[in-house]
């Protein structure tokens, strides 16, 4: 009989699962079943850590060997003890079956596609967090761009023109299609005067603002090219 190893054994169960699972990318489906396995096992932790009556109280619930209807407190210990440990015996081997593939090799090949592929989690996360910041006031990832335009084209506070050139750029990340600010003018005012500790009066009409001697239009398609070319 040919020898075969724990870790052929481990790939055997991991292609032939994730050949059933092939609507999914591989690392999406490495990540779920990563995730089912580490539910499990939180939940059977959580079972442990309670005390028997409250267990016992679970063990009714799924009426666990037709303890339905069974009184916690009419029944000896002894017996409480014995359908306790056969009840957490039996999520036990659940949980083991949660998955067929070993959560080792699992985080295993986890690993091994994170350095071929060079996907970073945390920066996947970091990306989401700035694609998804204030929503409440941008759309389209639009405060991403707004904030380059702020750090490249807008004058600092204090400066003389910071004002109209943040009305600017509000009415044409207003204008643009698709809308990348999707409030107000009051509102978006409100808003960055909060966050950055700032203070004027109101968003001027683009038509108080239009310079061309401070080339805000062609900052604004510089911005727009370096926007799109970033996405």
């Amino acid at each position: 009989m040919d020898y075969v190893s724990q870790e052929d054994t481990f790939y055997y169960y991991y292609q032939k699962y994730f050949n059933k699972n092939n609507d999914k990318n591989e690392y999406d489906f490495i990540i779920e079943e990563i995730q089912k396995i580490e539910n499990a096992e939180k939940e059977y932790k959580y079972l442990c850590s309670l005390d028997e009556k409250a267990i016992f109280e679970k063990i009714k619930k799924e009426d666990y060997r037709s303890f339905k209807k069974e009184d916690f407190n009419q029944l000896s210990t002894e017996v409480i003890k014995n359908v306790i440990r056969s009840f957490l015996k039996q999520k036990y081997e659940q949980l083991r079956n949660v998955s067929v593939i070993n959560k080792n090799y699992l985080q295993y090949k986890l690993k091994h596609f994170e350095s071929i592929y060079k996907v970073k989690v945390d920066e996947i996360q970091d990306d989401n967090e700035v694609k998804n910041q204030h929503n409440q006031i941008f759309s389209y990832n639009g405060f991403e761009l707004f904030r380059y335009i702020l750090e490249n084209y807008i004058a600092d506070k204090g400066k003389r023109g910071r004002y109209a050139d943040i009305s600017f750029y509000y009415w044409k990340l207003y204008n643009n299609t698709p809308q990348y600010i999707h409030q107000r003018p009051e509102v978006f005012k409100n808003w960055f005067c909060n966050l950055y500790s700032d203070s004027f009066e109101k968003i001027k009409t683009l038509k108080e603002v239009t310079d061309q001697k401070r080339n805000r239009e062609k900052h604004y398609t510089t911005s727009l090219d370096w926007f799109k070319n970033k996405t």
